[in-house]
């Protein structure tokens, strides 16, 4: 086919109007997108009229010298909106923040915050509005109604107020301002959000800085040593003890330094009534005496095997255990040395019986008045687990069975402790630890709290308070099947 025959070809006729049709098609398009495109300014205006429900004018605000970054926050634009509401013919000054705030179950959640001020454009009277822009990684988003963002508006606000309406900065309220919408650190980042706005807006007010609300503080956890007599001697965070075959205990005593001494670690083993035996821990690490007196201790320490609590408190005036008397040849010039002793023998006596019953390992998780555990023909152990609420849960209850290998071969939940529409994810929850050993559990934790941290598998199944509660009764169990055995019987 010739040139000249292609161009009068079907073929030629057929592209010459395809080509046609997309070049008008391509100028309708351009100048469609040039009619109908909306830009960023757009998108502002109907977002802000979407959060005031009317037309308002909104003016923008330099942000250049103030402070948009925070340890919990990211101001990203404000704006200044003066308006009558068309609802209530009352007139609104508000200052709108779009701000990020951290801390969410995924990442972040993008807000838009409406600041509440009086009359006098400066002082700060609540919240008007919450409006979540973004929020990618947050599982449970769908939780969290209008409904819910309007109850942060209803809080009564006065200078100073920090709101806390989730698990917030690693904490939680203890119900202060809690909003239960079953996405609770979906409702920390939006705390954080909107803490962020009052911050901004105050120094657009004020023109002062004002410090970004420190995070909650977790409590002190307690120890099982706070009411144990000579506690004050310990240190009651590394002090442990566990309780021997023969019904002995032994003590890893953490001495707190004794005048110019540091640290002393003593193993410390007693019976109902006497020490059975005495050592540092670790000679290296754990003698805390202070240099140039380490020999004059000699083999002093061995004059405390045998003694009582008795013996020991008869030979002070009184319960300081300090070098106030003759008190044999453990007293060799090494006297504060010589008190640390006397100071670990005393505590580990006179603490036994409470040694003996606070033996239980995690038992702060656990109702001890509701718990309790039977010996088997096999020698497993059956435990009946009441496990104690957790944040914004009721207690659990699990009945478990722990073999002699130190495995789970059984576990069943008695009591469900879910609340706010949970009960449905945790159903198969408690099979997905038959067969896990304590080993196994407390290596998907960074600490011994079984807190929600990270994905720990398949029993995460959405609802990780109610996971929390079952890992907290498997340790609980698989740690002390060795105690239950020792003590046997039925408790």
């Amino acid at each position: 086919m010739t040139a000249k025959e292609f161009f009068k070809s079907t073929s030629f006729k057929c592209i010459a109007v395809l080509l046609s049709i997309l070049l008008v098609c391509g100028v309708l398009l351009t100048l469609c997108n040039a009619v109908f495109k909306v830009t960023e300014k757009d998108l502002r205006e109907r977002a802000i009229s979407q959060i005031y429900e009317q037309t308002v004018d909104a003016t923008e605000q330099d942000l250049s010298t103030r402070t948009t970054e925070y340890t919990y926050s990211t101001i990203q634009e404000a704006y200044y909106v003066e308006f009558t509401d068309k609802k209530t013919n009352e007139k609104v000054y508000n200052y709108l923040v779009k701000v990020t705030g951290k801390g969410g179950f995924g990442g972040d959640v993008g807000c838009y915050v409406a600041v509440n001020l009086a009359s006098d454009k400066k002082t700060i009277t609540g919240i008007y509005s919450v409006q979540i822009i973004s929020a990618e990684g947050e599982s449970f988003l769908s939780n969290i109604t209008s409904a819910h963002l309007k109850q942060i508006t209803e809080i009564e606000y006065t200078d100073g107020f920090v709101y806390e309406f989730g698990w917030v900065n690693g904490g939680n309220s203890e119900g202060k301002d809690f909003i239960n919408t079953g996405a609770s650190m979906t409702m920390r980042a939006i705390s954080n959000a909107v803490n962020g706005a009052i911050n901004l807006v105050k120094e657009i007010t004020t023109g002062t800085v004002t410090a970004e609300p420190e995070p909650v503080p977790e409590p002190e956890p307690p120890t099982i040593y706070d009411d144990f007599k000579y506690a004050e001697f310990i240190d009651k965070k590394q002090t442990s003890h566990k309780v021997n075959s023969n019904l002995t205990i032994t003590y890893h005593v953490v001495v707190n330094p004794v005048d110019y001494t540091s640290l002393f670690k003593f193993d410390v083993t007693v019976s109902d009534t006497e020490v059975v035996s005495i050592s540092l821990s670790d000679k290296e690490d754990a003698d805390g005496t202070t240099p140039g007196f380490g020999s004059d201790i000699g083999n002093a320490p061995e004059t405390l095997v045998g003694m009582t609590l008795e013996d020991i408190q008869a030979l002070f005036t009184d319960d300081t255990f300090t070098p106030n008397s003759n008190v044999s040849n453990i007293f060799t010039g090494a006297s504060l040395t010589g008190t640390a002793y006397y100071r670990a023998a005393a505590f580990a006596l006179a603490n036994y019986d409470k040694a003996l019953a606070s033996a239980w390992e995690y038992a702060s998780f656990v109702d001890g008045d509701e718990t309790s555990y039977q010996v088997n023909n096999d020698d497993s152990v059956t435990f009946h687990i009441t496990v104690n609420p957790i944040v914004y849960t009721e207690s659990y209850g699990f009945d478990i069975t722990v073999s002699s290998e130190g495995k789970i071969t059984s576990m069943t939940q008695t009591k469900e402790g879910s609340t706010g529409g949970f009960e449905q994810y945790v159903s198969a929850a408690a099979k997905n630890l038959v067969g896990k050993t304590l080993a196994d559990i407390e290596a998907l934790y960074q600490d011994k709290t079984f807190d929600p941290e990270k994905e720990v598998g398949t029993i995460f199944t959405g609802a990780s308070y109610s996971d929390t509660a079952h890992y907290r009764a498997a340790a609980y169990a698989l740690a002390n099947y060795n105690l239950a055995i020792i003590l046997g019987g039925n408790a």
